[in-house]
C-alpha cells in the first residue's frame, strides 16, 4: 500500500524535475534569441545596444537597431519547430516562456563579449 507521505515525496520531486526543465528551456532559447541578434548585428550594434540597456534598464535598446520580435520568433521556432506562431502568440506558457528568455539573455548582456 501506497502512503500519503510517499506521494508528496514524489510529487515533489516530479516538481522539481519540472522546473529544471523549464529552467533549461529558458536558458537555451536566451543562448539561441542571442546567437540569432548577434548573427544580425554589428560589433558597434551590440556596444550600443549594450551602452543603452545600461542607460536605461526598463527598455531593451535592440528595438533600436532590428526587430527583436523577429529574432526571438526565429530562436522560438529553431529550439521549438512543434510550436505554431500562434501558439506563441496565444498560449500563457510559450508568451511566459518568451518572456523570461528575452530577460535572461538581457541580463547576461546576450553573452556578446562585447564591452559597452
Amino acid at each position: 500500500m501506497v502512503k500519503t507521505n510517499d506521494v508528496m515525496v514524489l510529487v515533489e520531486a516530479i516538481c522539481g524535475v519540472i522546473r529544471q526543465y523549464r529552467a533549461a528551456k529558458v536558458v537555451a532559447l536566451a543562448h539561441e534569441f542571442s546567437d540569432v541578434l548577434a548573427s544580425w548585428l554589428t560589433d558597434e550594434e551590440k556596444r550600443l545596444v549594450l551602452e543603452t540597456n545600461e542607460r536605461e534598464p526598463g527598455y531593451c535598446a535592440t528595438h533600436n537597431v532590428c526587430d527583436p520580435n523577429m529574432a526571438m520568433l526565429e530562436a522560438f521556432t529553431r529550439l521549438f519547430p512543434e510550436v505554431t506562431l500562434e501558439r506563441v502568440m496565444n498560449e500563457d506558457a510559450q508568451i511566459e516562456l518568451w518572456e523570461q528568455a528575452w530577460n535572461v539573455a538581457k541580463e547576461f548582456k546576450f553573452w556578446w563579449g562585447v564591452t559597452a
